[in-house]
């Protein structure tokens, strides 16, 4: 068997260029192959080879680096995996060496920022020119901290960006440890993009504002129904109940005066007078009815509800009203038109 049958079939021509290399006096470089053992298993050897003497014949050394392959493969891995999750996440990260202000971004912090892998930036002065001009001496001192002290930060920082507003980040930063002291091993600063988050923070914060407005408009509106109302059962239904109460007195008493000689034409204009008061005061009841709910927008649906209290406030104050409403909103569920109803009869009063 041939030493080159043991080679994978994909290394053997590279295997095969070093040795014609060596053959032809050439220096030849290290060449990394995949060899199969006797149980059929492939493992990664590291071949070098030199001319052992002036015959030409070639001596090589292989050094099994299967293990150091495998842990290469597996960061890798592990890379892409975090990479993979920092995207997933809207996170990003970059490292800081103390002693030259170099700095390594992770592909997460290079999309979050809108930056091309061309265009990462190596320095720590590049990176902090990505924030906010108003933000950069905070991250700065942060980070100077973290070196100089070893102490842990935490800051809410902006990221400019030319295609849009400015980013919302959340900023980590933890020093490294090393032999040499706080911040020997550099510095590690997570970026967390919490934009989106911050914006529906607002935009809840936002609408709970303006629930508690319209909860207040609304218990205002009842507060000031209900002291229309009792100005009216007061105003109205009050003098008009007095009045009818007074000439019921003094019939009872001409009544139980009189003797026999009652004055029956003048008893029978009290008492229309009396049924005339009645009638407003059922006209003054009926009305505040309508005002509360009116019959017709349960007998008739919504459109029918709101042209009548149009013509109410026509007739009442002499403004032209006009309503222009698709008939189909008579078919809309109860709870809807009531709700509709309220809000033109809001609008008119």
């Amino acid at each position: 068997m041939h030493y080159l049958d043991l080679v994978h079939a994909d290394d053997r021509d590279p295997m095969r260029l070093e040795l014609a290399r060596l053959s032809a006096g050439l220096p030849a470089d290290l060449v990394d192959v995949r060899m199969r053992d006797k149980a059929g298993r492939y493992h990664d050897v590291r071949w070098s080879a030199a001319v052992w003497n002036e015959r030409g014949l070639v001596l090589a050394v292989g050094r099994d680096i299967t293990t150091r392959r495998e842990a290469e493969r597996a960061l890798r891995a592990r890379e892409a995996m975090l990479a993979r999750a920092e995207q997933m996440a809207l996170m990003g990260s970059f490292h800081v060496d103390p002693r030259q202000g170099a700095v390594q971004c992770s592909p997460g912090l290079l999309q979050l920022a809108g930056l091309a892998p061309q265009d990462a930036p190596d320095q720590l002065d590049a990176v902090i020119r990505l924030f906010e001009p108003q933000d950069q001496p905070a991250l700065r001192a942060a980070i100077a901290g973290a070196e100089s002290h070893g102490t842990q930060q935490e800051l809410s920082l902006r990221l400019a960006r030319g295609d849009g507003p400015p980013r919302e980040w959340q900023i980590y930063i933890e020093p490294g440890n090393a032999p040499q002291g706080p911040g020997g091993g550099g510095v590690a600063v997570a970026c967390l993009d919490v934009s989106a988050f911050r914006r529906a923070t607002r935009q809840a914060q936002q609408s709970e504002q303006r629930l508690r407005a319209l909860a207040d408009r609304l218990q205002g509106i009842r507060e000031e129904e209900r002291t229309r109302i009792s100005r009216e059962i007061h105003d109205e239904l009050g003098q008009l109940l007095t009045a009818l109460k007074i000439d019921i007195t003094m019939l009872a008493r001409d009544l139980g005066g009189a003797g026999p000689a009652l004055d029956k034409p003048r008893l029978l204009e009290d008492m229309r007078s009396m049924g005339r008061m009645v009638d407003s005061t059922l006209l003054s009841v009926r009305r505040i009815a309508r005002q509360l709910r009116p019959e017709v927008l349960d007998a008739l649906g919504l459109v029918p509800a709101i042209e009548w209290q149009a013509s109410d406030v026509q007739a009442r104050t002499g403004l032209q009203c006009t309503v222009e409403a698709p008939q189909t909103w008579s078919d809309i569920a109860p709870r809807l038109g009531t709700a509709l109803f309220r809000i033109v009869q809001e609008a008119l009063t």
